[in-house]
């Protein structure tokens, strides 16, 4: 049986989603991290209805992201290890160690520094999932985890990570994840050139002045131009 989200909700999602990376793009990441909540629990429920699991991951990941970038350790962590705990779930039984090359494995080593030895408690508590076709709750077999090891949720970042992003990666990490949806190939360019002298504000003004000037879905060279333009006037009369 398929976990795949329910094609009546793929486009509502998609729309969702390109709003949700639009307000990251203009600093507005509670906003962001709240929609991709709705898609969240949308698809939580909807997997009651259906009687069938349904990958959380993506959401998950996303809500670790936003996380992330208002400097909120504990929180991006915790949907991380959510989002990792899901992939170990949509592999094959058995076949668990395939999760480790998903974005939320990648998140948890290359961002907290967390231990193969932490990664295998998970994988080896998904091997006794009984099937893999119900809905699943990753918040329940999260609590499972924890209450085994007698440890608290609120230690969950000092217990399995060995470091933090500093705020340079976070940094990167943002500009990376908007350049790679809604930049143009020329206005990437130039804005990989400019962002080293004016900063990633550059990014965040590009993506305003898209979206006034009616294109929402994609920053264009002009756009990077009038950004920089703006931002040149300003901090000269500052």
């Amino acid at each position: 049986m398929s976990a795949e989200i329910p094609s009546d909700l793929a486009k509502p999602i998609r729309n969702l989603e390109r709003q949700a990376l639009q307000l990251i793009a203009m600093g507005t990441f509670e906003m962001a991290k709240n929609i991709y909540k709705t898609i969240y629990e949308t698809l939580h429920t909807r997997q009651s209805i259906e009687n069938r699991r349904i990958h959380l991951g993506a959401p998950l990941h996303m809500m670790g992201l936003t996380s992330l970038f208002q400097e909120d350790a504990k929180g991006a962590f915790r949907y991380f290890l959510l989002a990792y705990i899901t992939d170990t779930i949509n592999t094959r039984q058995g076949q668990e160690d395939d999760a480790d090359g998903s974005p939320a494995c990648g998140a948890l080593q290359g961002f907290f520094g967390v231990a193969d030895s932490t990664l295998q408690l998970v994988k080896e508590m998904a091997r006794s999932e009984p099937s893999r076709n119900s809905p699943f709750d990753p918040e329940l077999f999260l609590k499972q985890l924890l209450r085994e090891r007698e440890i608290n949720v609120g230690d969950l970042l000092r217990t399995f990570s060995t470091r933090e992003p500093s705020r340079d990666e976070i940094e990167k990490i943002r500009e990376r994840l908007f350049q790679s949806f809604f930049v143009t190939k020329s206005g990437r360019t130039l804005l990989n050139k400019v962002t080293r002298r004016y900063g990633s504000r550059v990014l965040s003004k590009a993506a305003e002045i898209a979206r006034k000037e009616g294109h929402p879905e994609e920053i264009r060279e002009s756009d990077v131009r009038e950004a920089i333009s703006e931002l040149r006037a300003k901090w000269e009369r500052d």
